[in-house]
C-alpha cells in the first residue's frame, strides 16, 4: 500500500513512489506473487510518471508477470 499526498508535487511523491514499487518487486522475486497497482485519478498519472522515469523499472514489472 502506497499512498500519495496530494499536496506535493509529482517530482517530490515520484521517488517515494519508485521506491515502494522496487521495494514490492525485490520482495516477491522467490514467489513470483505479482504486484498489482489500483489507482485513481492523480494516483494514475504518478504511476505513469514513475514507469517512465525509469525504464528498467518498467522492463522488472512486465518481466514480472512471466512464466515463473
Amino acid at each position: 500500500m502506497h499512498g500519495y499526498d496530494w499536496r506535493q508535487s509529482l517530482s517530490e511523491a515520484l521517488p517515494k513512489l519508485v521506491e515502494a514499487i522496487d521495494a514490492a518487486l525485490k520482495a516477491t522475486i522467490d514467489s513470483r506473487k505479482p504486484v498489482h497497482f489500483v489507482v485513481h485519478s492523480m494516483g494514475g498519472v504518478l504511476l505513469r510518471a514513475a514507469f517512465a522515469s525509469d525504464k528498467d523499472l518498467w522492463a522488472r514489472w512486465n518481466s514480472h508477470f512471466g512464466d515463473p
